[in-house]
């Protein structure tokens, strides 16, 4: 494995703390996979995935999921982000989501048993990975208690007021709006009729931005 391939995992949270001698010790003996990619390329859809991890080692892939007549843009995945722990160590056989290519790039993959044995070889490893997924579970946790909401207005407000502001008031999601109505259950028209309200606490300004009134 090259010095680059090597950087990305390192950057990655699944192998943070270890350094590039400890992560090539650590794979010299693990028949890991590299599946290079081409732009528009189909990663892995609700129809084709298989069980494993993967990391992306160069270029950027695009998650996305669809209703009956959409395609929503849920999250751009960039050089040393991993994809896939949802489907592991679980018998959940589901994948909600579409992967593809945004760029050229190639992903390492480790499937379960892989990981099993990583584990076994370096503890660090295998306390990123629950941290990882506390992480995740603490995600849906928060996003679970955003829908109890009825009101689609709250869920709006609820959502917003905890992502912290920048200094321009700038309000970061890291998602896109139709992808973030998906996920708050509401329709296109409620965000966008709660965003121009006078009286509400955000604004939509340029680009698609949010902003937080003064």
């Amino acid at each position: 494995m090259n010095g680059t391939n090597v950087n990305a995992l390192k950057n990655s949270k699944l192998f943070s703390g270890l350094s590039n001698v400890q992560i090539k010790d650590i794979l010299r003996d693990i028949p890991f996979e590299i599946i290079e990619y081409q732009k528009s390329d189909i990663i892995c859809s609700p129809e084709n995935f298989e069980k494993r991890i993967g990391i992306i080692l160069t270029g950027k892939l695009q998650v996305s999921r669809f209703d009956k007549t959409r395609k929503f843009t849920m999250n751009v995945l960039k050089k040393s982000d991993c994809f896939g722990m949802a489907v592991l160590f679980n018998d959940n056989n589901r994948f909600d989501a579409t992967i593809t290519a945004k760029t050229k790039g190639k992903v390492l993959y480790l499937t379960e048993g892989e990981l099993s044995k990583i584990f076994a070889k370096n503890s660090l490893v295998a306390q990123n990975y629950i941290g990882i997924m506390s992480e995740r579970i603490a995600f849906l946790s928060k996003r679970l208690s955003i829908l109890s909401h009825p009101s689609p207005n709250d869920r709006i407000e609820v959502y917003l007021s905890e992502i912290a502001a920048d200094e321009n008031g700038i309000v970061q999601i890291d998602t896109s709006l139709s992808a973030l109505c998906v996920d708050l259950n509401i329709a296109r028209a409620t965000l966008y009729r709660y965003l121009s309200d006078e009286n509400s606490d955000y604004t939509l300004i340029e680009n698609g931005k949010i902003r937080r009134k003064e």
